[in-house]
């Protein structure tokens, strides 16, 4: 018996190879093809786990070190021109990502760690990394993507060199299904064979290659599918196949039986190659392609242009000019939608100013000692080398100027995300809560980084995030400061009542009766800022229930301390007077006075200033206004996406418009191209036949 390959180790590229072995060819579409197209997806997968941390996210990484990247690898690899740049820069973040998803499943998941396997792998950033994919935002974001992996139940086998890979082995494969399967005969669509090829499993004791059994339905459709587009003639339109027919269109970025990096429109010659027989000048068209020496068959592609030169390769010619006409209608169709969410969000920041006088109010001086918000604000902002001041100005500064910049997610600081009925409270919680009152409170753990950066050594970084906010003011930070987050804080489960308190069990006496001088629960007694009624989590816990639940827990306020003391064998996490006292809860009391100088703002009880219907109607203009500012940002994020594809298919079709003929469906990048089709911020598209 010869002796089996066993479980593959860990690649590290240690093999040497000699200079001639660093060699890689490149399909049209720019795909890794030939000898060594699994050597090279090799080296690229451990050339991006060992230079690309695995605690940074793909996105973050600097634009330079793709750039490095790519600079090492064309070296390297003997590649004569930078076609393939795009794809492998790709493929290089598909990998990075796939990585991270690795490391969480393998390892996160199952309390381990790595660097016993992977020992190229530092362990400084383990615990920053394990705290991001535990984090209760990744969980729900997880779930999601689990849902989604569950419903696929097609997905291909190819291996690392993708489809191209197939390529040796594809005609073999093929005649063995259909001699299995003989109804897969009357399959003759070329993108269909190859679909159902890579799809499927080769058994390990017949060593055949075998269709799973789910997937037996999806083929037959294809097969009937292929067969009444010949009949009603629209399988020689060239603008869908069965493929698109039966399992929906292609997504974007990303093509079936091509790769999932490469979008349909960027696939060498166009999407649906196939003979268009009845359409004269699509027959002319194959015909010249052939008379130049491109490839017209249906099957797997050589390699591009052999000169070195920077070649265009381009996509089907009616293709390119749908494109254009589809991009612009929907560029139109977004610009109109931007439109209308700009209106919607005047008229709700209109209706919203009508609640002015009541947020003047709030936020104007106080009746005791100048309580206001403004004042508190003020009192934050003076306090030098303080965390807490220096994220107050930066959120005010963000506000000024209309963005979130580096602060997006920091929520704000604790004194300013409640307020208080009476200045007798709002001191007395203040001192109950000390230095906690400066906490700052952001939305996920990842934020932190947004406040304090570290060298690999572990040491701070005194030069990025918040510290050099502090240095630009001619400030420091000298201590320590809080940070809450509010998506990892374990939310309180009580139900809540019609005004959003958190319903917990009256305490009661060993005799059943309720201590004399009881008033509530603090969390309770807390009002929810105004600005801040809808902040919440991902998953919809407000500010109450989550962070004042964290500070407070089922903290009880009475009148009198002797109040407090009779109904201390009721009393489990802790309780106030309004006196002063303080009772901390398992044998803890705090003794003394303090007039904490950082407190929450008073405002008057609601019924003072706003009735029930009043708090709702403004709660619910705010959770629209940040549903209409949030549309908005991406509406405009994708029109800007939409922009730069027109301008990219406009370019291509005007270097088609001014090629050499003789160069056929190719032309060099040298050439210049004459801009059309776009004017100012509409889009103006022609007829092109």
């Amino acid at each position: 018996m010869p002796r089996g390959r066993g479980k593959r180790g860990v690649a590290s590229w240690s093999k040497k190879y000699k200079k001639g072995d660093y060699n890689i060819e490149f399909d049209e579409d720019m795909q890794p093809v030939g000898i060594n197209a699994s050597r090279f997806m090799s080296w690229l997968g451990t050339k991006c786990r060992l230079d690309f941390s695995y605690h940074i996210d793909t996105k973050n990484f600097e634009k330079q070190k793709w750039e490095d990247l790519w600079s090492e690898t064309k070296k390297l690899w003997n590649i004569p021109n930078d076609n393939p740049k795009s794809l492998v820069l790709k493929k290089a973040k598909r990998i990075c990502t796939n990585w991270r998803s690795y490391l969480v499943k393998q390892f996160v998941k199952v309390g381990e760690t790595p660097f016993h396997k992977y020992t190229y792998l530092k362990d400084e950033h383990w615990d920053e990394f394990v705290a991001e994919k535990t984090s209760n935002a990744f969980l729900i974001k997880s779930e999601k993507a689990k849902a989604s992996a569950r419903a696929n139940k097609d997905f291909p086998r190819v291996g690392r060199a993708g489809f191209m890979g197939l390529k040796p082995t594809f005609d073999t494969r093929w005649r063995q299904l259909v001699a299995s399967y003989p109804y897969l005969g009357s399959i003759k669509d070329p993108r269909s064979i190859k679909w159902v090829v890579a799809r499927a499993k080769r058994n390990p004791q017949t060593k055949l290659y075998e269709i799973e059994q789910n997937m037996h339905a999806t083929v037959k459709k294809l097969a009937l599918e292929e067969r009444q587009m010949i009949k009603d003639g629209s399988y020689f339109e060239a603008r869908d196949d069965p493929i698109t027919r039966v399992l929906g269109p292609e997504h974007g970025g990303r093509t079936r039986t091509v790769s999932d990096v490469i979008g349909r429109t960027m696939v060498h010659r166009g999407l649906f190659k196939r003979a268009r027989q009845q359409n004269q000048n699509n027959v002319l068209t194959m015909q010249a392609r052939t008379d130049v020496g491109v490839d017209a068959s249906p099957g797997f592609r050589g390699s591009s242009c052999a000169s070195g030169r920077s070649c265009t390769n381009y996509p089907i010619i009616e293709d390119l000019e749908k494109d254009i006409t589809e991009i612009g209608l929907k560029i139109g169709k977004l610009e109109a939608e931007i439109k209308l969410l700009e209106d919607e969000q005047k008229v709700i920041e209109v209706k919203l100013s009508k609640f002015g006088d009541i947020r003047d109010q709030i936020l104007s001086d106080g009746t005791h000692c100048s309580t206001g918000k403004n004042k508190i604000i003020e009192r934050l902002e003076s306090k030098r080398d303080c965390a807490a001041a220096l994220v107050t100005k930066h959120l005010k500064l963000m506000r000024e100027e209309n963005h979130h910049g580096l602060m997006g997610n920091i929520i704000g600081i604790v004194a300013l995300l409640g307020t208080a009925s009476t200045f007798e409270l709002s001191r007395l919680f203040a001192e109950y809560l000390g230095d906690q009152m400066l906490a700052v409170v952001c939305k996920y753990y990842k934020d932190v980084r947004l406040l304090e950066s570290y060298r690999t050594n572990g040491k701070l970084n005194p030069e990025l995030a918040l510290h050099l906010f502090a240095r630009e003011l001619g400030q420091s930070i000298n201590s320590r400061f809080h940070v809450l987050c509010i998506e990892d804080i374990r939310a309180c489960k009580a139900k809540k009542d019609v005004h959003g308190n958190l319903l917990f069990r009256t305490p009661t006496l060993s005799d059943g009766s309720i201590p004399v001088g009881f008033l509530g629960y603090a969390v309770n007694m807390i009002k929810i800022d105004v600005d801040h009624l809808d902040t919440k989590t991902d998953s919809g816990c407000g500010l109450r229930e989550t962070l004042f639940y964290r500070l407070f827990g089922k903290t009880q306020v009475y009148k009198t301390r002797e109040d407090m003391i009779r109904a201390i064998p009721c009393i489990k996490c802790g309780a106030v007077s309004l006196e002063g006292g303080i009772f901390r809860g398992n044998g803890a009391v705090s003794l003394g006075c303090l007039e904490p100088d950082i407190i929450f703002p008073v405002v008057p009880a609601r019924n003072e200033l706003l009735s029930e219907n009043d708090i709702r109607s403004y709660k619910d203009l705010k959770l629209k206004l940040k549903e209409t500012v949030g549309e908005l940002v991406k509406k405009r994020k994708s029109l800007q996406s939409g922009l730069k594809r027109f301008r990219k298919r406009r370019d291509l079709y005007a270097k088609y418009l001014t090629r050499d003929p003789s160069e056929g469906s190719m032309i060099c990048y040298e050439e210049t191209a004459t801009p059309i089709f776009y004017a100012g911020e509409t889009c103006v598209y022609t007829s092109l036949n």
